[in-house]
């Protein structure tokens, strides 16, 4: 089944959680943020493109490449004939998570992605482990923004919490209700920008790997203290009051700052 046209919706693939964007006021939003803060000379790569929405506009405000990842074949057969001899865009149907994303972009580059509910961790994850990432324009499901920028102490603050703001700076741009979407998913959504910190810049992959691992660690078990969930030579690093804590009493910054210190005792932290 192939869908044409530049506004037909009719083929949806609610299996992969694609919820496109219709709402007009919200997609000229979009561009006015893109055209502003995107640097049109450096790459974009749009993840789940779909139907093409966010890829027009990527091309419309003057991206000079830009690397568009779908896995649905009949929405990549959309694409190539929706933006036919379009020089600038480069289509690839495939999962993004098993592709070698490093061998299309070799620069640095933009992520924007109207994100299928299924692989939003997916896509978090490449986020704040690739060291080229410029910035990132995502829309989320508005509990999944709650998550990530929750405060210390707070019943949703995570692993991912600590993660995300030790190397991105996150605004939520604006936030849409359903009936922007087709299909109208169940939840409010929000555009959010996630800025990669400048301290963040020279980090590279196997420190980045490091410090998500023990968080992860951390936050295993969120009724054991700190003494309990890291073990060996990492609990015989950290600061003495922080054996009687919990994960979650311990500030996304004052995670860092421990990191960093070790780091700077002797390499890394085990």
């Amino acid at each position: 089944m192939v869908v044409s046209g530049h506004n037909n919706h009719s083929y949806h693939n609610t299996r992969l959680g694609q919820c496109f964007l219709v709402d007009k006021s919200a997609k000229e939003r979009i561009r006015q943020i893109l055209s502003q803060e995107l640097d049109q000379k450096a790459s974009v790569l749009e993840i789940g493109a779909g139907s093409g929405v966010l890829t027009e506009i990527l091309l419309d405000v003057g991206i000079s490449r830009v690397l568009a990842i779908e896995l649905d074949k009949r929405w990549v057969e959309c694409l190539r004939e929706r933006f036919k001899g379009e020089k600038r865009l480069r289509i690839i149907q495939g999962d993004f998570r098993k592709l070698d994303i490093n061998g299309f972009l070799k620069e640095k580059f933009y992520v924007v992605s109207n994100i299928p509910y299924y692989i939003t961790g997916d896509v978090l994850e490449f986020a704040y482990l690739n060291t080229r990432l410029l910035s990132a324009y995502l829309m989320l499901q508005k509990d999944i923004l709650d998550k990530v920028t929750s405060i210390v102490g707070s019943a949703k603050y995570s692993a991912l919490s600590v993660i995300i703001q030790v190397f991105f700076s996150v605004e939520e741009l604006f936030t849409l209700p359903p009936k922007s979407f087709s299909p109208a998913p169940k939840v409010w959504s929000s555009f959010v920008r996630f800025e990669v910190r400048k301290e963040m810049e020279g980090v590279d992959l196997d420190r980045r790997k490091e410090f998500v691992d023990i968080i992860k660690r951390a936050f295993s078990h969120r009724r054991k203290m700190l003494k309990h969930n890291l073990g060996g030579e990492i609990i015989d690093s950290v600061p003495t009051n922080w054996l009687s804590k919990r994960a979650q009493e311990i500030s996304p910054q004052e995670w860092w700052d421990w990191f960093v210190n070790m780091e700077g005792k002797g390499g890394k932290v085990y």
